[in-house]
C-alpha cells in the first residue's frame, strides 16, 4: 500500500483523496454550515478537562505514552511534568548544568534514583545540594556510583530533605559521617540500604554509626560488601525494630 504523504488527506473540505463519493463530503460541509461551524471554530473538548483529571490520566499511562502526551501542547507538557513523582537520572557530571531546567519541569518529584557508571565522573556536592533544594518533599532516594559526593553533600541532603523514608546507596565514598548526617536529621527514615560504602576510616579510628533520630522509625537495615562494617554495630544493636 502506498504511503499517504499529502496533507490534503486530512482536509475535510477537499475532494475525497481515496476515491470515495464526494457527495458524502458535501453533506458534511452542508451540515457544518447548518450548525454554523467551520473547521477553525470546532471546539477542543480537551480544554475542559481540569489539570487534576489530566494528571490522573497521565499517571495511568506507561512511561513512553506519557512522553508522547507531553509533546501534544504546552499545557500537557506542564501537567505531565508536575504530575510525575518518580524520576531516574544519569548521574554523570554533564547533567549538572541541566538540573535547574529538569527540576523546573519536574517539580513534584518524591522518588529519585541517580546512577553513574564508574567510567564517568559523577555529580558532586554542589549538584546534590541543588537537587535537595528543588526536591524538599523527597521521600525515597537511591544513589549509585556517585563517587564525587562527599559527607558535605550528604549533610546538605539530610538538612533539606528531612521527610526521607527510604535511602539506598551503593559504591559511594561519603563514609560513616555521611550516613550519620542522614540518621541525625531524617527522623522519618524507615529503610536504610548501604552497599560498598567507601570513605570509612580504618579500625578503631572509624566513626561509629548510631541511631540518631531514627530510633523509633527505622524498620529495615540492609548492609552489603562493607569495608570496616563494624562501625554499623551501634546502629544494629540499638535498633528497636
Amino acid at each position: 500500500m502506498d504511503q499517504i504523504t499529502s496533507s490534503e488527506d486530512y482536509d475535510i473540505g477537499s475532494a475525497t483523496p481515496y476515491g470515495g463519493d464526494s457527495t458524502e463530503t458535501n453533506d458534511l460541509e452542508n451540515l457544518d454550515c447548518l450548525l454554523g461551524l467551520s473547521i477553525s471554530q470546532k471546539y477542543n473538548y480537551c480544554s475542559e478537562i481540569p489539570d487534576e483529571c489530566l494528571a490522573l490520566i497521565f499517571q495511568s499511562l506507561t512511561n513512553g505514552d506519557r512522553k508522547r502526551c507531553s509533546l501534544v501542547c504546552r499545557r500537557w507538557l506542564a501537567v505531565e511534568g508536575q504530575s510525575r513523582h518518580r524520576l531516574a537520572l544519569n548521574g554523570a557530571v554533564e547533567i549538572s548544568a541541566h538540573l535547574p531546567r529538569i527540576f523546573t519541569r519536574f517539580d513534584s518529584v518524591t522518588k529519585l534514583t541517580i546512577r553513574c557508571d564508574r567510567k564517568y565522573v559523577s555529580i558532586n556536592d554542589e549538584a546534590l545540594t541543588l537537587i535537595s533544594l528543588r526536591c524538599r518533599n523527597l521521600n525515597r532516594f537511591k544513589i549509585r556510583g556517585c563517587s564525587d559526593i562527599s559527607k558535605q553533600g550528604m549533610h546538605n541532603l539530610a538538612n533539606n530533605c528531612k521527610s526521607l523514608r527510604k535511602f539506598s546507596c551503593g559504591s559511594c565514598i561519603f563514609g560513616a559521617e555521611g550516613i550519620n548526617a542522614l540518621l541525625n536529621n531524617c527522623s522519618s527514615l524507615e529503610e536504610l540500604s548501604v552497599k560498598r560504602l567507601r570513605g570509612v576510616k580504618d579500625s578503631f579510628a572509624a566513626e561509629p554509626i548510631g541511631l540518631g533520630t531514627v530510633a523509633s522509625s527505622l524498620k529495615s537495615i540492609v548492609l552489603q560488601e562493607l569495608y570496616n562494617g563494624q562501625c554499623f554495630g551501634p546502629l544494629i544493636i540499638g535498633s528497636k525494630n
